[in-house]
Formats: structure tokens, sequence, C-alpha cells
């Protein structure tokens, strides 16, 4: 299972990020995107400063194993 997964952030500025995250959640209570890289390092980025989100393969394929993990679980 992959450990990580690329987050890439497109700005209003016209500026794009891109980072290899461990977590990540937004918070839309403080309209904020809050990730933590696999180096652990902690972000915060207020939504209102972002255009666009893009996550890769990865992330899916770490949710699609946790449903199966769930699924054998529930049996």
């Amino acid at each position: 299972m992959p450990d990580n997964y690329g987050l890439k952030i497109f700005y209003v500025t016209g500026k794009s990020e891109e980072f290899e995250i461990a977590q990540h959640n937004l918070n839309k209570e403080c309209g904020m995107l809050e990730f933590a890289t696999k180096d652990d390092l902690w972000n915060w980025i207020p939504l209102s400063s972002v255009l666009r989100i893009e996550y890769d393969k990865r992330l899916s394929q770490i949710i699609a194993l946790r449903d199966q993990k769930l699924k054998k679980e529930l049996k």
C-alpha cells in the first residue's frame, strides 16, 4: 500500500505547487486545506487562495485498499 501520495495545488494567482503528502483534510469550518508531507512538515493553506486541487492515482489506490479491508472486517 502506498504510504504517501501526490498533491498539486493551483492558486488563484496562477502559481502552482506540488507536494508528496501523507495525509490531508479539507477543514470547511475554518476554510483551510490542512496537510502533512511525507517528511512530517505540516501545512495550512486558505481555500480562498486555491483555484484547483489535484491528487494523484496513489490516493485512489489507498482508498480502494482501505475499503476492501473494511469490507473484510465487517464480514
